[in-house]
């Protein structure tokens, strides 16, 4: 490894970049991310340099390190990037700013050569090469461009890079009153202190190093980690960039680039990978990757590595998202009607997009995707889990539905070993295996290392344990999605109608119309307050008091409705009621 000029002192900005060396953002790094407050701390930094009080101390400012590897004629950038994005917009603003205020930097300093020094190659008649580039990200790439040369539209002015340079602009207009001002603001930027670190042929592995560096600084996602791992272990620059641009962009395209919904995504595909539960995001996630794919990117590998990463998320697609979403993405796909399939299915049920269940609706609908079990034993399947899972989450002391998951799955491949197990009997020995009501199936689970569901928290959650917990529930999602089964099972032939929630108790309610109650916010999101009716006379009744609602309510033709059309009155006490009819209803739609 090599540390340029190692004496720090002559180590600044001005120095580093008077070489002409291009510094390349690869692929796999992370998008530019200084907010506002980055910015200004920078430049005040840069302000109180240029004091002449402060410099009679002859202070220094650390900027940093920057990081990189040798690739040809070009710095890969390991670590740094975000400080050399931010070097290059400021040189910019100042290099305009003087222009703007005909300063005269004609002097012996130089300092318009080494701002631009900063920003462009040395080249005698020819189209400057800027110095950075930003290959991970086009936003960037053209927010730069934008940024250098005013010529060309701003296409996004939101981006972060715009605002770096907005904000750059706005502190020099309030702060460079004096060409003094400007000289010694650019004198103290230039004198900026950095170290140029360079990785050669031989040296440390870019990953190790990168690794290192980010255990003890500021913490990355899990999705930028991971990415970075994935794209450093691809060593040919072409196949890089070919691989990542048809992968990886899929990727954070289907998710939204949001760094939760990839991390989400990949500890589901290592849980299902390696049965090995896996904690809510934390730094086990990436340990686990890095642990079980050492070997998946390197280059000949690569390829089929993301190959099999894309068609999970496609599934992970199907089963998480709405049909429009999945419609959106995956129509073109060659297994488009597999697709459309899972996500028809899993769409009936409570399971859909739901986080803490996706790792055994995935599993099945994988098994599916590679034709090792039918259409209609996924649908099986799909509903037995559903059963177990919403009553699951009415228990008070659960754990992570993830754990009980997993043993669900190795349950079920402990079945797919036998080639001679009858399809038709899947479901009925899932059923068992959740429930385990039969002693003599208890021992022989146990008898094949079985780990069988927790008694007290992955079980099977019967009927006298919900009947007191049924309406202690706020999950929105979890009440409305049975008000809605029970509807729809119990009224099918209005069912379509009734298109909006009624919360009986408002949310919102108004004191004088329905008494104060500190705990209403809560039990107004209970079960035994909400039914499901018509659009219009659930407008019509709003807020008002429960005997105006009532006259609503006798128009329609809700079945959740009925019960409640016979209180005089509505209370904590008559919502509990309410909630008894509607687990008996319960019972007999989500069991086994």
């Amino acid at each position: 490894m090599k540390i340029n000029d190692q004496n720090l002192s002559n180590n600044n900005i001005n120095s580093i970049f008077s070489e002409d060396m291009i510094f390349r953002i690869p692929y796999y790094q992370r998008n530019y991310s200084w907010e506002t407050d980055n910015i200004n701390q920078l430049l005040l930094d840069i302000k109180t340099l240029a004091d002449p009080e402060t410099r009679k101390y002859k202070k220094k400012h650390f900027l940093g390190i920057v990081i990189s590897k040798q690739n040809g004629g070009k710095l890969d950038v390991i670590d740094g990037q975000q400080r050399i994005a931010t070097i290059v917009v400021i040189a910019n603003a100042l290099i305009k700013f003087a222009d703007k205020e005909n300063y005269n930097l004609d002097d012996n300093k130089n300092r318009r050569d080494n701002l631009k020094e900063i920003i462009y190659c040395k080249q005698r008649n020819a189209k400057p090469t800027i110095k950075l580039q930003l290959e991970n990200d086009t936003k960037d790439n053209d927010a730069l461009k934008q940024i250098l040369n005013p010529k060309l539209k701003i296409t996004n002015k939101d981006n972060l890079l715009h605002n770096t340079n907005r904000k750059v602009t706005e502190f020099l207009k309030k702060n460079i009153v004096t060409i003094k001002d400007f000289k010694d603001f650019c004198d103290a930027f230039l004198d900026l202190q950095m170290i140029n670190m360079i990785l050669y042929e031989g040296d440390d592995n870019p990953q190790n190093v990168f690794e290192s560096i980010n255990s003890k600084g500021e913490n990355l996602s899990n999705a930028d980690k991971i990415k970075n791992f994935i794209f450093m272990r691809i060593f040919d620059e072409e196949m890089q960039s070919e691989l990542y641009k048809t992968y990886w962009i899929k990727i954070e395209k289907f998710l939204k680039a949001s760094p939760n919904k990839i991390q989400n995504f990949f500890r589901d595909y290592v849980t299902i990978k390696t049965k090995e539960y896996i904690p809510s995001p934390s730094q086990k996630l990436y340990n686990h990757f890095s642990k079980n794919f050492y070997n998946s990117f390197v280059d000949d590998k690569a390829e089929n590595s993301l190959e099999e990463i894309q068609k999970f998320l496609f599934i992970y697609v199907s089963c998480n998202y709405k049909y429009e979403e999945v419609e959106k993405f995956l129509s073109d796909t060659d297994g488009w009607e597999i697709f459309k399939n899972m996500n028809k299915i899993v769409s009936k049920t409570y399971l859909l997009g739901l986080e803490a269940a996706s790792v055994g609706v995935i599993y099945f609908a994988n098994l599916y995707y590679e034709k090792k079990i039918t259409k209609s034993i996924f649908e099986e399947i799909v509903n037995v889990l559903n059963i177990y899972t919403v009553r699951w989450q009415f228990r008070s002391a659960r754990g992570h539905l993830n754990i009980h998951y997993l043993k669900i799955i190795n349950f079920f491949e402990f079945l797919m070993t036998n080639p001679d197990f009858p399809d038709y009997r899947y479901r009925e020995e899932l059923k068992d295996f959740i429930k385990l009501e039969n002693l003599d199936k208890k021992n022989f689970y146990e008898d094949n290392k079985l780990k069988l569901l927790d008694s007290d928290q992955g079980s099977y959650a019967e009927d006298n344990e919900l009947k007191f917990l049924f309406n202690s529930s706020t999950n929105a999602d979890l009440n409305t999605y049975i008000i809605k089964e029970i509807e729809k099972t119990k009224n099918k032939e209005n069912f379509s109608k009734m298109d909006t929630i009624e919360h009986v108790w408002p949310i919102n309610s108004i004191d004088n119309i329905w008494p104060y109650n500190p705990t209403k916010k809560q039990f107004c999101k209970k079960i035994g307050n909400l039914a499901l009716m018509e659009k219009e006379f659930n407008q019509s009744a709003g807020d008002k008091n429960f005997s105006n609602k009532k006259l609503f309510y006798e128009n329609s033709k809700s079945y959740t409705l009925e019960n409640i059309k016979n209180f005089t009155e509505w209370t904590e006490k008559t919502i509990d009621k309410n909630a008894e009819k509607l687990f008996d209803d319960f019972k007999r739609i989500f069991r086994f």
